[in-house]
């Protein structure tokens, strides 16, 4: 029987702070923004395989990360065993009321057995692939708990495959984590590097995955800005290790989600599209006679002036991009000398 775990005793106090939370502006598209969590683990110091360097340092770095962002936060470094690994899931999962934004970020080892990736405990005790399920966890453990909770968006980030544990005992296994193909609803899955590929662990204090992941997780844009970004760094990073590691994203979320705050030209239309809404309903109600809403009435009217100027500074971008691109296409070609 599994002890209570704190995140459960604390879901009722969640779910009040989402309805405390509700007030706020939702970054994508000025609705209410939803309850935003985060599991990290980060597990480095294994007992029967080679440790890891750096994800002691990522768990704690994406901890301090997330919550500068405003995410409630659960982390944990070490997990020992599956039987603790699986709790932690599972309370995590129970913590999350409907509607909420969650990400689960691990740093470790992963392997893949017949198909499934696997997540490593520290304390498994694996002396080939045989012993791996039933010491590790499962990545469809994971997504099963977090179809669990009607979600708007779950971010689920693996800085896994940094090498083979089992390499120096001559197991032959697939490297990296297997392609997902099983995705719930409203979720996305980061894997540091490609389907059946490993992951380089990094030269300074981060993997290379997370080291370019914090450079850009404070910064305005979308889920689709933020891994071009992150991917852009990572290849750019392994390239000079002789190696390029190549960042893969697959999706089940058909919606727009900013960690921060949003600035694509699609995202500042919809916003723009809500402000006029807004204004025309304020607007209506000033003309009505009623009280306390001309305040209300003239931020609103500056802040669809401050969205009319963002966009008209990214149409101009745009059209400067797009000028550019032409011209560069349309030069005529030189064959190099020799």
């Amino acid at each position: 029987m599994r002890s209570p775990c704190p995140i459960r005793v604390l879901r009722l106090l969640s779910i009040l702070l989402c309805c405390m939370l509700g007030a706020g502006a939702h970054p994508a598209l000025g609705a209410p923004r939803p309850f935003t969590a985060a599991l990290v683990i980060g597990n480095a110091h294994y007992a029967s395989v080679p440790g890891l360097k750096n994800p002691a340092n990522d768990a704690s770095d994406m901890c301090a990360a997330l919550r500068s962002i405003g995410f409630q936060t659960t982390c944990l470094v070490d997990v020992d065993t599956r039987a603790r690994l699986r709790a932690v899931i599972e309370d995590f999962a129970d913590s999350l009321p409907p509607g909420a934004v969650s990400i689960v970020y691990y740093a470790g080892h992963g392997l893949q057995v017949n198909g499934e990736n696997y997540l490593i405990p520290t304390g498994a005790q694996l002396t080939d692939a045989q012993s791996i399920p039933a010491n590790a966890v499962s990545l469809s453990f994971l997504m099963r708990q977090l179809r669990r909770h009607s979600a708007y968006l779950t971010l689920v980030i693996l800085d896994a495959c940094r090498d083979n544990p089992l390499a120096s005992a001559a197991q032959q296994l697939p490297p990296g984590l297997a392609q997902v193909t099983d995705i719930p609803d409203a979720t996305e899955v980061m894997y540091a590097s490609a389907a059946n590929e490993p992951a380089v662990d990094g030269a300074g204090r981060n993997g290379t995955f997370t080291k370019n992941l914090l450079e850009h997780l404070r910064e305005p844009g979308s889920l689709d800005d933020l891994f071009k970004q992150v991917s852009h760094g990572v290849q750019t990073d392994s390239q000079p290790l002789g190696y390029t590691q190549k960042p893969a994203r697959y999706s089940n979320f058909s919606g727009q989600y900013c960690l921060v705050s949003c600035t694509n030209l699609e995202i500042l239309q919809a916003q723009q599209r809500e402000a006029q809404r807004k204004i025309a309903e304020l607007q209506a109600r000033v003309n009505a006679g009623e009280d306390g809403k001309k305040d209300e009435l003239a931020a609103a009217l500056a802040t669809n002036e401050k969205l009319t100027q963002e966009l008209q500074r990214k149409d101009e971008e745009q059209r400067a991009a797009a000028a550019k691109a032409k011209q560069r296409h349309s030069a005529p070609f030189v064959p190099p000398a020799f």
